[in-house]
């Protein structure tokens, strides 16, 4: 794969904010992270409210797009690892 190949690829895999949130949130939480704990933490960031004000439909809508979506985007270029319902980064 040449640079620009390269470049293109992480552009596009972090051209989304919750694909980036994810990437942030590994700044913040102690991996390996429960995806439900990973999803409270991008709600609270995305709301600008804290973990303890959070909606149940906050919490689902974030949860539901991760595992739908986001996780397996960042698991096929190796970003993270996933077992199950725990995440890591690489």
């Amino acid at each position: 794969m040449s640079y620009a190949q390269l470049e293109d690829e992480v552009f596009t895999l972090l051209s989304n904010k919750r694909r980036r949130s994810v990437v942030r949130a590994f700044q913040e939480l102690e991996p390996p992270v429960d995806v439900g704990t990973l999803a409270e933490w991008i709600a609270a960031d995305e709301n600008d409210k804290s973990i303890d004000s959070l909606t149940a439909e906050e919490r689902r809508r974030v949860y539901t797009s991760l595992q739908q979506r986001h996780l397996d985007h960042l698991e096929e270029a190796g970003v993270i690892e996933r077992d199950r319902d725990r995440v890591e980064p690489t």
